[in-house]
């Protein structure tokens, strides 16, 4: 139901009650006209595994709330530039067990304390890739939350993140499980970027637009990580 603008109340009731057994939902771009009454009936959807509401102005902390406490079978979350979205929804999406992947890119309002309530739930069980790219509110405390309690993130994107410094990003070092990590525009520095190569793990690299990053740390980085596959300068 991508980019369906006139997609309304009366559409959705009609789907949530015949379709019972639906896994998969994505309106990207397509909540324009529609009201908490609508996000209440998707909530019915107890089968859903996969939800994709990205670009999506009209979803709020309580729609999503009570989605996640209906649907606890969520594996995969994608809600990117949703721009009514704050920390007072991270608490529920912390509890989601079987959560697999996170995409939260541009939620602009997201800060440290969202993702320690996240962190603090059950779902770091499970979460093997997580997407904060360009949530600017999130700095170095969140860098802690995530390398002391997500041990089994294996995929994790932090590009722009303007007040993460480069203490913040030595912190991911720690995060031995990661197989792809993309830290596009960040502080990241060859002191942050050798603490990164004791990852012995990754294969995928991003550090595009890191200017702090000299020959020599990227020369030293290459040697200690031998198992690296793809580098993006």
């Amino acid at each position: 139901m991508d980019a369906m603008s006139n997609l309304s109340d009366k559409h959705m009731n009609n789907l949530c009650k015949r379709l019972n057994n639906l896994k998969k939902i994505s309106m990207w771009s397509s909540a324009r006209q529609l009201s908490g009454f609508a996000f209440k009936q998707m909530s019915l959807l107890t089968q859903l595994t996969i939800i994709k509401f990205d670009a999506n102005k009209m979803i709020t902390d309580d729609h999503l709330r009570l989605i996640c406490r209906s649907c606890s079978e969520i594996s995969h979350l994608s809600i990117t530039d949703c721009p009514s979205l704050t920390d007072n929804c991270m608490k529920s999406i912390g509890s989601l067990k079987q959560l697999r992947v996170l995409n939260m890119a541009d939620c602009l309002l997201i800060t440290d304390t969202g993702i320690k309530s996240l962190t603090d739930g059950p779902c770091i069980l499970r979460l093997r890739e997580l997407n904060l790219t360009n949530c600017m509110r999130i700095s170095d405390g969140s860098m802690t939350n995530l390398s002391r309690r997500c041990k089994r993130l294996a995929y994790l994107k932090l590009c722009y993140l303007d007040q993460v410094s480069e203490n913040g990003l030595e912190l991911i070092g720690q995060m031995d499980q990661l197989i792809s990590i993309d830290i596009t525009g960040t502080q990241t520095s060859d002191t942050s970027l050798k603490s990164l190569g004791n990852s012995g793990n990754l294969r995928s690299v991003t550090l595009s637009s890191c200017r702090q990053i000299t020959d020599l740390g990227l020369t030293k980085f290459a040697t200690s990580c031998t198992n690296l596959e793809y580098l993006n300068l």
